[in-house]
């Protein structure tokens, strides 16, 4: 699935203003669980681009536990057991800040 996001409230795609971080706010689940899980998330500067999500930091505003981190959504890696998941509740949030400014024309999220 690949999306816009939303930084300080503007929708941003391409053209759009760099940014040192980037957060995704999720408020609800589909389905009946009150936690979010993510395999993978990229953020590329051109559509269909490479990931951008390299050397940066990786936080979140809960996690399941410490097997669940926020980084395990932007490792790469898809088809693993360990995704990042978060605690109960909603809303949620998880972010990553890049050693500079960035511009993100797409989001694409795997969910788990």
């Amino acid at each position: 699935m690949s999306a816009i996001i939303a930084h300080h409230g503007l929708l941003l795609g391409a053209g759009g203003v760099p940014h040192q971080y980037w957060r995704i706010h999720i408020t609800a689940a589909q389905g009946t669980g009150d936690y979010t899980s993510i395999e993978e998330i990229e953020m590329r500067a051109t559509i269909s681009g490479p990931d951008q999500c390299t050397g940066g930091t990786a936080s979140a505003d809960s996690i399941y536990s410490g097997t669940y981190a926020a980084a395990n959504a932007f490792n790469d890696l898809v088809n693993t057991t360990t995704p990042w998941a978060s605690g109960a509740g909603f809303p949620h949030w998880i972010k990553y800040s890049f050693a500079a400014p960035v511009t993100v024309a797409e989001v694409a999220i795997r969910s788990n």
